[in-house]
């Protein structure tokens, strides 16, 4: 028994979707970002290490124990008593979260920044926040690919005395393809449960924006501009709600794909920079670059290797 053309036409546009685009170019540009803003947290707690992770911190073990999510959490810091010890271990971190923005031996250090930070998260969940668990997840995707080719040192090869080349990444693995396209599809269903979660008569109302926080922080048009034109708080809040609901319905379109890749990150610098959430709208934005092809990557890339006119960066010939 043959099997149908029509169901051997879908079996080979199923297996295009999930492998079809095996350039791993646009995940090593997020892991670059998601790095970056890895080594950051991870700086955040030099100021108060040993409040933060020590075993003298300014948080009870077991008060903060019923803040983790997880039954069994794990932490590094948990074995470790020494103050002195405490910074060996989390300079040892910022170091292999550095090594992951470099793209040395991605997979590895990148399975290594998921034990530390999480061991950090899980030390001290009582000050974990949005961007923490952003970080942590992408962490967790990016590990399953190996991003070493693109925005690596270790892909630099020198090419003569004083010069280097970066080397042309060849040929991707297409593993990189299905974890691509896991992480498209979180981000759709993570701005669906969003939308969800905010189709309440207090978000549509635009209560929300008109939080006196925001107005701490001062708005964009000012507060009495708001006030005196609750229509468009209104029209904003649906806005908003109406984006997160249809960006997973939408962003499938080649036409609209990537005005709303742009929308989106606007947004979220504008969102983060009224709501004084900086960094877990930064990562959002870095989020939706998932959906940038690899092409137009790789074009940047080349472009800003022009642009730079270093020896040890210059553009391929």
């Amino acid at each position: 028994m043959r099997a149908s053309p029509r169901w051997i036409a879908w079996g080979e546009s199923w297996s295009r979707f999930w492998f079809g685009h095996p350039s791993l170019a646009t995940l090593s540009l997020v892991r670059v970002a998601t790095g970056v803003m890895l080594f950051y947290a991870l700086f955040t707690y030099t100021f108060d290490l040993n409040g933060h992770l020590g075993g003298g911190g300014w948080g009870d073990a077991e008060i903060l124990k019923k803040y983790d999510t997880l039954a069994w959490p794990y932490s590094i810091y948990s074995w470790v008593h020494s103050v002195y010890w405490v910074w060996a271990v989390h300079v040892l971190a910022m170091l292999i979260a550095a090594s992951f923005i470099m793209g040395v031996k991605p997979v590895l250090t990148g399975g290594l920044s998921v034990v530390f930070y999480g061991s950090a998260l899980h030390q001290n969940p009582g000050v974990v926040v949005e961007m923490d668990q952003v970080v942590l997840m992408l962490l967790i995707y990016l590990t399953l690919a190996p991003t070493g080719s693109h925005f690596a040192v270790p892909s630099l090869r020198q090419s003569g005395p004083g010069g280097y080349r970066w080397d042309p990444p060849g040929n991707d693995s297409q593993w990189g393809s299905f974890v691509l396209r896991l992480m498209q599809i979180h981000l759709c269903l993570f701005y669906f449960f969003s939308a969800l979660n905010r189709l309440t008569d207090e978000w549509l109302l635009g209560a929300p924006l008109l939080h006196p926080r925001l107005a701490e922080r001062g708005y964009p048009l000012g507060e009495g501009f708001l006030q005196a034109h609750p229509a468009a708080v209104v029209i904003l809040a649906f806005s908003l709600v109406v984006f997160q609901l249809f960006y997973g319905v939408f962003i499938w379109g080649d036409r609209v794909r990537y005005p709303l890749v742009g929308l989106a990150v606007v947004l979220h610098l504008v969102v983060g920079l009224v709501w004084g959430d900086l960094s877990f709208n930064l990562m959002m934005a870095a989020w939706n670059w998932v959906f940038l092809p690899a092409d137009w990557v790789e074009d940047g890339k080349d472009w800003a290797k022009s642009m730079l006119g270093l020896p040890w960066f210059p553009p391929q010939g």
